[in-house]
């Protein structure tokens, strides 16, 4: 029972992460539409409510994750009282690779990202997101 509670534990640490320059990070295990989901969130230091979120997909199973670290996205975030989110989604191997699977939100990749924002609002104290 400990052993399992060590694993728990370190699975929980692994999937939420927090790092020294306040970014925040997610994953999701694999879904029905998506292979990979991973989330980094920023957002300007600030007692009052963001007003909505920017999320930067790339897309073609790219990697936008390190776009919320871009000073360009940080300050229009900053004037604006936005959060930034930006995404990994990688496909599942499927016969037509050229297709991504996982721009269906409603098979499953949706409601991924909508779970990170919640883990995210919650993490950073903005229970408005």
């Amino acid at each position: 029972m400990k052993v399992l509670a060590a694993l728990l534990l370190l699975a929980t640490s692994a999937a939420a992460q927090t790092s020294a320059n306040g970014l925040l990070e997610e994953s999701a295990p694999p879904g029905a539409n998506y292979d990979k989901a991973e989330f980094r969130f920023w957002a300007p230091k600030t007692s009052t409510p963001l007003r909505a979120v920017v999320v930067l997909v790339p897309g073609s199973n790219g990697d936008g994750r390190g776009q919320v670290e871009d000073t360009i996205w940080q300050a229009f975030a900053t004037k604006h009282s936005l959060a930034l989110i930006g995404c990994r989604f990688t496909d599942k191997a499927h016969d037509q690779n050229f297709i991504e699977e996982y721009i269906k939100v409603a098979a499953g990749s949706g409601q991924t990202l909508i779970d990170a924002v919640a883990k995210f609002g919650a993490r950073s104290q903005h229970p408005e997101l």
